[in-house]
């Protein structure tokens, strides 16, 4: 019966130290976009559309902050983008289909304008 006893608990313990260990290395890992000169042009670009009240602010509210929606939005990018020049884009992003506009130079991806779309036309 004490071995029973000693075993849950220290199942219980490793199950504990595993859990924490992966919570730690969920933490630390690597953001791709941390350095992205395409997360960096599109806030730029998109200035105050991502303030309260912009046309992007809602994506901002969902997300948590201007580099997260960024972020998102850069992601969402890919495939599909021209080599360079305008494009013009419908994606799915933040749980809301959106249409992006945009530039691409010298291989960076700026989105300059977001619009959220009413339905889901996704082409």
């Amino acid at each position: 019966m004490l071995a029973l006893v000693v075993g849950a608990v220290l199942m219980v313990l490793v199950v504990r130290v595993r859990r924490d260990s992966a919570r730690e290395m969920q933490r630390t890992l690597p953001n791709p976009w941390a350095d992205s000169p395409a997360v960096s042009a599109t806030l730029a670009a998109l200035g105050s559309q991502l303030a309260p009240g912009g046309t992007a602010g809602w994506l901002v509210v969902v997300l948590g902050s201007e580099r997260a929606a960024a972020e998102a939005l850069v992601a969402s990018l890919h495939p599909g983008l021209p080599d360079d020049g305008p494009f013009s884009v419908n994606r799915l992003v933040g749980g809301a289909p959106v249409r992006l506009t945009g530039k691409v130079s010298q291989g960076v991806a700026a989105v300059t304008t977001v619009e959220r779309l009413a339905g889901p036309d996704l082409s």
